[in-house]
């Protein structure tokens, strides 16, 4: 070590300075270092001018841009330029260097955006003039590299080999992984987190699983944003997190293991069916909770959800008055295509043999049979397959009186009822009022009771008995109407008992009495905004118009109902409305 003193100061000599041998010579290096470059620049600059790259610098120690700072401050910009290129992220390292660069004015910041669709479409047919790629290749290309630039130099690679152009290649997965090291232990939970998420995480997850407040959890987001592997989309009320492109969010979930996806999708799909409450027809939360159950490998769980999804299109294409109240745009979420229903069924029958292949006979696996059948039943009731559909219904109801489940003999029974109705099979049809009217009893279950009813004073009506099934109907009007009785699915049933009542005045030729009877079906349901049955209360209030003779009203009923159906893809009644608005409209031709 050098130790100096300066005398006088204090009378005493005290030591000012501590300086290492080493230190200095390094310091006197670096400073012959720094000269000797820009002498070299200088140099050369007088003959031509010089234009020196420098790539990633983010990988720059603190030591060598404190070098590049100074050569920067003691050459002409005018002879010499320089490029640099560097992550768009908040690297601390670089702090210096930009305050520095942005003070003297001595750089021009150009930020590369990601190559649009068109983009990326252009670059592959230039690079690629005389092997032309199919539109499908060009959409997954850009839905795979998002227009980034590196990413779509791989797949053009890819592209000239026989390889599968969905990869991830060992470059890749190395420039990848140089963004994930340093992550703090934290920082790497949030982000196996957010990889279990196809769409964004939400904020509510991460405080969950990793029991800590909102404001730690900002925290360590923030930190990953600023080094641009995350990013926030949403907005207040539902932020969310995902990853800035998808390779990224791709690297993180291969890198977590078997059993550590099994545990983490498990504890999500639990925690988002805690959170549904009462609200048991959220089809967006089912299908997250079903794609969790299912990368858990719960498949008796994800079978549960896929029926809970399936069921509630079925209920609303299959129910003639479907207890649902959503907007026109939850509605548009169903697909009631033949094909793909009875896809859908398949799968449901596919992933319960599997269940049962391994020998597993709980009651929830039971439960879940008696659903399938019971689905299965239904929509072949509704195809008009009657016998594999009351087959289907019988062996749900089998099962359902072995295992004591009240529930099931009960839709069992409504379905065998509406295909009695439907094949006007009388002789059958009470015998399974009856049955289902005394479980309903039993179970001290009001709907239920009045549902019965109303098939009751339907069979009347088919028997040729009105006075028998108005009197009827009056009964559940006087059932559901009571003021404890006031909610949605109160109000459809009393919506629908006035369109039976209405079915019957007009049977009995009182047309006025039967329009009257389906406008107070309509003003239930647009009191309370339940737009599905509506449509076929419109339709048969339109009908009775047209027959009395009020073509303007007949019209204004048909064009609502359309517009329902339209929006909604409900057709109970549809060709109904049409038809009666092909008669009209000549006439105001």
């Amino acid at each position: 070590r050098f130790h100096s003193e300066e005398p006088g100061a204090g009378g005493n000599g005290d030591p000012l300075q501590d300086v290492r041998l080493e230190d200095s010579i390094g310091l006197m290096n670096r400073d012959n270092f720094e000269y000797l470059i820009v002498t070299l620049l200088n140099t050369i600059s007088e003959e031509k001018k010089v234009v020196i790259s420098f790539e990633d610098i983010h990988w720059m120690d603190v030591d060598s841009i404190s070098i590049l700072i100074s050569i920067l401050s003691r050459i002409d910009p005018k002879k010499i330029m320089f490029v640099f290129t560097c992550r768009n992220e908040v690297i601390h390292s670089l702090e210096n260097f930009y305050i520095f660069v942005k003070n003297c004015r001595k750089i021009e910041s150009i930020e590369l955006s990601r190559y649009t669709r068109s983009e990326v479409e252009g670059f592959i047919h230039k690079a690629r003039p005389n092997a032309p790629v199919s539109k499908e290749i060009l959409d997954r290309i850009y839905a795979e590299t998002e227009g980034n630039t590196f990413f779509l130099a791989e797949y053009m690679n890819a592209l000239n080999s026989p390889k599968d152009i969905n990869i991830m290649t060992a470059k890749m997965q190395d420039i990848i992984e140089s963004k994930f090291l340093d992550m703090s232990k934290e920082e790497k939970k949030v982000s196996e987190i957010t990889s279990l998420f196809d769409n964004g995480a939400p904020l509510f997850i991460f405080t969950e699983l990793l029991q800590k407040d909102e404001l730690e959890i900002l925290d360590l987001i923030e930190s990953l944003e600023n080094r641009s592997i995350l990013g926030e989309t949403g907005n207040d009320n539902s932020l969310r997190v995902q990853f800035t492109h998808r390779k990224l969010r791709e690297f993180q979930y291969m890198s977590l293991t078997h059993v550590r996806k099994n545990v983490l999708h498990n504890k999500v799909a639990r925690f988002l069916e805690s959170r549904l409450g009462n609200d048991s027809r959220n089809l967006d939360v089912y299908y997250q909770i079903a794609y969790h159950f299912e990368n858990a490998n719960n498949i008796v769980d994800f079978l549960r959800y896929k029926i809970k999804i399936l069921n509630v299109n079925l209920d609303f294409s299959h129910e003639r008055f479907p207890v649902l109240r959503f907007d026109s745009k939850f509605y548009n979420q169903f697909d009631f295509d033949d094909k793909r229903i009875k896809k859908k069924i398949y799968e449901l029958e596919e992933i319960l043999e599997k269940i049962k292949a391994t020998g597993e006979e709980t009651l929830d696996v039971l439960n879940l049979e008696m659903s399938v059948l019971h689905i299965k039943g239904r929509y072949m009731i509704r195809r008009g397959a009657y016998e594999e559909g009351l087959k289907c219904i019988r062996a749900m109801m089998e099962i359902a009186q072995d295992v004591m489940s009240r529930d099931f003999i009960i839709e069992g029974c409504k379905q065998t009822i509406l295909y009695c109705i439907q094949t006007n099979c009388t002789d059958m049809m009470m015998k399974y009022i009856n049955y289902g009217y005394e479980l309903a009893r039993e179970q001290n279950s009001s709907v239920n009771i009045g549902v019965f009813k109303r098939y009751e004073a339907v069979y009347h009506s088919m028997a040729g008995d009105p006075v028998t099934a108005e009197g009827l109907i009056k009964e559940c009007l006087d059932l559901f109407s009571q003021p404890t009785r006031s909610s949605n699915q109160y109000v459809l049933h009393t919506a629908a008992c006035f369109d039976e009542m209405g079915g019957i005045k007009k049977i009995r030729g009182e047309l006025t009495e039967a329009l009257g009877c389906y406008e107070k079906a309509i003003a239930l349901c647009e009191q309370r905004n339940v737009w599905i049955s509506i449509s076929l209360f419109y339709t048969h209030a339109g009908e009775i118009a047209y027959w009395l003779g009020k073509y303007d009203l007949a019209r204004e009923y048909f064009e609502k109902a359309l517009d329902v159906y339209n929006r909604i893809k409900y057709n109970a009644g549809q060709p109904i409305a049409e038809a009666y608005m092909a008669l009209i409209l000549p006439s105001f031709i």
